[in-house]
């Protein structure tokens, strides 16, 4: 069984069969966006951390610029993924993916 957390900005931690993307969100109609992930860990006693999660988003930034995406939110982001963190205490390891769509079309 595969086990999810679905965390949106403006959202938070969102129940996974929730429905969040939109039918004129660019990043599903026209493949828009981009994305990074990265490995979770949570210990024992449900503590989860993300490697390297500043490189992540450093990373994720210039992905933006590249590809003329409006610059992420990278404060906003780091608190979405405090929250998921939180949210998630399965021992073992996960993987975080952040997405980052250019949004709805205007």
């Amino acid at each position: 069984m595969t086990v999810q957390l679905v965390a949106v900005l403006g959202m938070g931690v969102v129940d996974p069969r929730q429905p969040v993307i939109t039918a004129d969100d660019l990043g599903l109609t026209r493949g828009d966006g981009i994305f990074d992930a990265t490995r979770v860990l949570t210990d024992a006693d449900g503590h989860s951390v993300v490697e390297h999660l500043n490189r992540h988003l450093a990373r994720l930034a210039r992905s933006a610029l590249v590809v003329e995406l409006p610059t992420p939110d990278l404060g906003a982001i780091s608190a979405l993924v405090a929250e998921a963190l939180a949210a998630w205490t399965t021992p073992g390891e996960a993987a975080l993916k952040i997405v980052h769509t250019r949004g709805l079309e205007h």
